[in-house]
């Protein structure tokens, strides 16, 4: 997914100007997830055809196939969701953010331009950071595949999650990069500066959505147990 960021540098530049004047905003954390997902799977096939099986019919909608090296039993998926909110979760955002008072062109702060914005958001965090910061969601699951017996054979799932958006350095003004990276199963947290100028956290983890898919996707493919 290509997302191009001077368009949202823009509407960012008018809601950071914005909520000095007009703006309201209150962050849930996301709950911590109760049951970790399931990453591994025996199946009754030998080797050859669970990688032969793999690496003809894993790809799709959701996944693309990266690296594969069948000599270490390595195959590494791609993915992407739109929302955001499908795969991974930032906690509730509600914001509002109405500068629709202010000059049409008007030079804020870096010397830049930006329009008159009025938003009323209320969802995920995560999806605020793709619709409104130019946020980039991108993930990986390497498929380790090993062999238990002639006729059996272990595939393990490991699924990683990146999430970067822009956000403003509030000592300079400018913009700056804000990066999650974290496995399935855990949890980031990140103590950034908002809007305001206070220190704050904000939470990002998976929904289990990407682990149950590869784990469906296995499930069509072989018979056994989990």
């Amino acid at each position: 997914m290509k997302h191009s960021l001077i368009p949202a540098l823009a509407i960012l530049i008018a809601l950071f100007s914005a909520c000095k004047a007009a703006g309201e905003h209150e962050y849930t954390p996301p709950a911590q997830l109760e049951v970790l997902p399931q990453n591994a799977r025996v199946v009754d096939a030998s080797y050859d055809d669970v990688w032969s099986a793999l690496t003809s019919h894993v790809g799709g909608d959701l996944f693309a196939i990266g690296q594969s090296d069948k000599d270490s039993g390595l195959l590494t998926l791609h993915f992407t969701t739109t929302p955001f909110s499908q795969a991974i979760t930032g906690g509730q955002w509600q914001a509002t953010f109405d500068n629709s008072d202010a000059v049409e062109g008007q030079a804020l702060w870096s010397d830049a331009e930006g329009p008159r914005v009025t938003i009323e958001f209320d969802g995920d965090y995560v999806n605020y950071a793709e619709q409104y910061l130019g946020g980039v969601l991108s993930g990986s699951i390497d498929l380790t595949v090993t062999e238990v017996s002639a006729h059996r054979t272990n595939i393990t799932a490991d699924t990683r999650f990146s999430l970067v958006y822009i956000a403003k350095d509030p000592a300079t003004g400018s913009p700056t990069h804000v990066e999650y990276f974290w496995s399935s199963g855990q949890r980031c947290q990140m103590v950034t500066t908002d809007e305001d100028g206070k220190q704050v956290t904000r939470t990002m983890q998976s929904t289990n959505y990407v682990e149950g898919q590869i784990q469906e996707v296995l499930g069509d493919l072989f018979r056994g147990e989990a």
